[in-house]
């Protein structure tokens, strides 16, 4: 038998920098969680998987057992709460959960587990934790609900955290219990494997902004109200200094993403006091996100020369009204334009990559034709990434479907399933062109526009083209299962 532990803290997402906070708030106070990262790519664990993780924490014993999730990994999170609570030595642990999905449906959890925690939850957890261990009173702390038999307590926000230097960086030391291949194993290093895995980066996530300035309807920023909105960074210090931590403590560090949603949007002057202190003190070829209209020669002339490798910016449709009226993005073409002219002009230097979102109901066979005609224009080469459009629940597009009789008000779609036959045969007006976007996923050259020859291209877009795939679903439907496989072999 291990030793007891007083906090195990449970990711079921990919990057989990939430739980990775948590577990770096409780160690400042004297408490070393035990952490679990168990993202998979399946909508559910399997009973194996379950098993190796209600025995491992049976074999540690904690107190506290902390559970995070998001939308795309709810299915899974409830799956392992439910195990947990059905374990004779665990049922008794005090069991929390928390993060995005938590936070914006807590009546969906909160008759499963003893506790949800609901926004930010450093401080939070810290003060619950506390209470818990020395047998307090911690029903009336903010931003928790708690199940007290039959009653539930449903307090209210807490001010949120204004200076986020005075918080520590997610923890990335060794010591992890991780599912691989199917059985828990403890890390005796971080794994770095980083998001984009066929880049073959040893990476850290760092995440350097809370709140932001779009209200994006597919979003869940759309329903926070002006306080929440509210944009609060980690001073080019703090995020300098925390590198230098890391590339000291793990060796293979190789690449960094920085995946705040606009690294952009911070002004000149910032960006060249990152950029002086970035490569003097860390010199790591880096990941960031920009929006059109955010992009400027100068800013990214900067950030390039501090070791800017990768920049992600959002498209989303190519149709401008779609953009405006249902995604409330108010970006113009011409706009999308202007940015790719920008990036292109360090393509030997940057790999520039761009995000569309298909198997939009809202999107018309005009809008779609118009996506591409887009796409096209922005100058090569380039990565383009393709997103399915989930109506997640509590955001301004999901009222939306529910009121357009599109979804019903108990819809639930996991972001795990997002494969392209189910979500086009739901959605299958335009079935033949959003499949035709998906197959422009992929690299963009001179010469190709993803799985597409580029002369080919014009030839799938022709009318006569448009109306005879539309007669023929079944032929879509097969080259959509023929380029899954060979996505699948490729990952």
């Amino acid at each position: 038998m291990a030793k007891q532990i007083d906090v195990a803290l449970i990711g079921t997402s990919l990057v989990n920098l939430g739980i990775r906070s948590l577990k770096a708030s409780l160690k400042e106070i004297g408490i070393s969680p035990q952490l679990y990262i168990l993202n998979t790519r399946n909508l559910t664990y399997t009973d194996s998987e379950i098993k190796h993780v209600i025995t491992a924490l049976k074999d540690q014993d904690p107190k506290i057992i902390g559970l995070s999730c998001i939308e795309y990994s709810a299915i899974k999170a409830k799956q392992l709460i439910k195990s947990i609570k059905s374990s004779d030595l665990l049922r008794n642990k005090i069991l929390i959960v928390g993060g995005v999905h938590p936070s914006i449906c807590p009546e969906e959890y909160i008759d499963l587990v003893d506790i949800v925690l609901i926004g930010e939850g450093e401080r939070v957890f810290i003060e619950l934790t506390e209470s818990i261990l020395n047998n307090k009173d911690y029903s009336s702390i903010s931003n928790l609900w708690v199940r007290n038999g039959e009653k539930i307590i449903k307090n209210k926000k807490g001010p949120l955290i204004e200076d986020l230097d005075i918080l520590p960086l997610p923890d990335y030391s060794s010591g992890v219990n991780m599912l691989v291949s199917g059985r828990l194993v403890k890390s005796k290093k971080e794994d770095l494997s980083g998001r984009y895995t066929h880049l073959k980066k040893k990476a850290v996530f760092l995440f350097g902004v809370r709140g932001c300035p779009k209200r994006c309807s597919y979003c869940i920023n759309s329903r926070y109200d002006s306080y929440q909105w509210k944009i609060r960074k980690v001073s080019i210090n703090k995020i300098v200094e925390y590198l230098q931590i890391l590339k000291r403590n793990l060796k293979e560090l190789d690449f960094i993403f920085f995946i705040e949603d606009d690294f952009f949007r911070r002004n000149q002057d910032e960006i060249e006091e990152f950029s002086l202190m970035y490569k003097r003190k860390i010199n790591l070829p880096f990941f960031m996100n920009c929006s059109p209209e955010t992009v400027s020669d100068i800013k990214l002339n900067i950030l390039v020369k501090a070791g800017l490798k990768i920049l992600n910016m959002g498209i989303q449709s190519g149709s401008e009204s779609v953009n405006k009226i249902i995604f409330n993005r108010n970006i113009d073409s011409a706009e999308i334009i202007r940015a790719g002219g920008i990036i292109h002009e360090y393509s030997s230097k940057v790999y520039p990559m761009y995000d569309v979102i298909v198997s939009n109901p809202y999107e018309r066979h005009e809008d779609l034709l118009g996506g591409i005609n887009l796409i096209q224009k922005i100058p090569k080469p380039f990565m383009l990434h393709i997103h399915y459009l989930v109506f997640y629940k509590g955001t301004v597009l999901y009222d939306k479907a529910v009121k357009d009789g599109l979804i019903d008000e108990n819809y639930l779609e996991s972001g795990y399933d997002l494969h392209v036959l189910k979500q086009h045969l739901k959605k299958n007006e335009n079935y033949y062109l959003n499949s035709l976007i998906s197959w422009m996923e992929g690299r963009h050259t001179a010469w190709r526009r993803g799985y597409i020859p580029a002369f080919f291209l014009k030839v799938l877009i022709m009318k006569k083209c448009c109306v005879f795939f539309k007669m023929f679903p079944n032929l879509v439907f097969f080259i959509n299962i023929v380029l899954d496989r060979v996505c699948k072999r490729k990952s």
